[in-house]
This record gives structure tokens, sequence and C-alpha cells, in this order.
């Protein structure tokens, strides 16, 4: 993988209603990283911008073996970590304040290749106590001139 790489996220969240959920939501970014691997861990940064180009944050996408872990500082400074079948906590803090945040992971799928990196994660998320959706997001992460569009 060479250090200039393209991220392509793509998720797809249902919000919670009641006892159903409302239509789906999808959003996809593409934005430019560099990649990095030391001590056996990848590690991938970017910008990412919200609300056009008016709040930003710095995100790193950190890989190990068993575990995704996707750290935000800026307008949305958070620590998602994704493990299978397990349950983590955190906070997320926005310009209008903080929430406290745990998701559960139940498919964590990470492929590698000499080009790119494909994660797959399904989570449910849940903030301040209530269960707010059920996520699905594909995480494409390739050298420069080989993302499928």
């Amino acid at each position: 993988m060479n250090d200039k790489v393209y991220v392509k996220i793509r998720g797809l969240s249902a919000q919670e209603a009641g006892d159903a959920y409302k239509e789906a939501e999808d959003i996809e970014i593409i934005s430019v990283g560099r990649y990095t691997r030391r001590a056996g861990k990848e590690y991938i940064r970017y910008e990412e911008v919200y609300d056009g180009e008016s709040a930003k944050s710095d995100t790193l996408i950190k890989i190990s073996e068993d575990r995704v872990e996707i750290s935000k500082k800026g307008a949305i400074t958070t620590i998602m970590e994704f493990i299978q079948d397990k349950k983590t906590v955190s906070c997320y803090n926005t310009p209008y304040g903080g929430l406290a945040m745990s998701i559960y992971t139940s498919m964590l799928d990470i492929e590698r290749d000499e080009d790119k990196i494909n994660i797959a994660l399904e989570y449910t998320m849940d903030v301040n106590g209530q269960q707010m959706s059920e996520c699905k997001v594909r995480i494409e992460i390739c050298n420069q001139g080989k993302l499928e569009l």
C-alpha cells in the first residue's frame, strides 16, 4: 500500500422510531488520506468535512488484527472502537455538547491485498442509554488510481 490513499466510506443507518425503524439514511464520503504501518497496525489519516466547508475533523482509522478504531478531532471529537461481538463505550463531543455513546459490533470483516483494504462493519449505536440506530458501514482504503466509484 502506498502512503497516499483514497478513503471511501459508505454508511447506511436506520434510525429507531418507537418499536420500528424509520427509513434508512445512506451517506458516502470520499477523501484523500495518508497510510502508514507501524508495529503491526495500519493507520489511515484524512480530513472529514461537515456542513459544507465550515466544520472539519481530522480522522484517524487504526486497524489491528481484530479491531478497528476511528478517532475524530475537531468539530466532532470521539473515539469509536469496533470489536466483533463486543460493546464499547465512548463520548461523542459536538459543538453543541457531549453525548455518552455505546457501540455493539455484530459484524467486523477486514480484507486486505497489496493495493486495498476493505472493512465491513455492522453495529448498533446507543446514545445516552437509548438505542438510536442500526448501522452498516463499508470502508475502502486504496492506492490512488485504484478507487472503484
